[in-house]
């Protein structure tokens, strides 16, 4: 009877992790709640007003998707929260609500070595970025 239960769950398992790995969100704007949160923390993670699928964090840090920014969340962290305290004008919560958010978004993207990067932006220049999404 021990070796049935322990089958059992260990089937259980199996089904909940393969269901997990099914259901990773890849895009911050799917994230629950992204779109309940202010104006000011939604756009440290889109260009919102030229094209609201480009992640605008990629463009400092050099990567044009989500996974590259993940797998250098060292880097990435900072700059979103930069970006947050100059849109938010300071606001310490929506500082917070934007770090908890690409934490969180992060932590449960899988990672992969497959992604690719593009070069930093300069001054006065569109970054290349592209979305998973959308291909651009």
């Amino acid at each position: 009877m021990g070796t049935g239960l322990f089958s059992l769950l260990s089937a259980a398992l199996v089904v909940s992790t393969y269901h997990l790995v099914q259901s990773q969100i890849t895009e911050p704007s799917d994230w629950p709640g992204f779109s309940n949160l202010n104006d000011c923390v939604q756009e440290c993670f889109y260009y919102v007003l030229i094209n609201p699928t480009q992640p605008i964090i990629g463009s400092v840090i050099g990567c044009n998707n989500w996974y590259c920014i993940c797998s250098s969340l060292e880097a990435a962290g900072p700059v979103g929260a930069s970006f947050a305290s100059s849109y938010c004008s300071g606001n310490t919560a929506e500082i917070a609500q934007e770090t908890s958010v690409l934490n969180n978004f992060c932590s449960q993207l899988t990672i992969t070595s497959t992604y690719s990067t593009a070069a930093p932006a300069t001054a006065g220049t569109t970054p290349a970025c592209n979305s998973p999404r959308t291909g651009i």
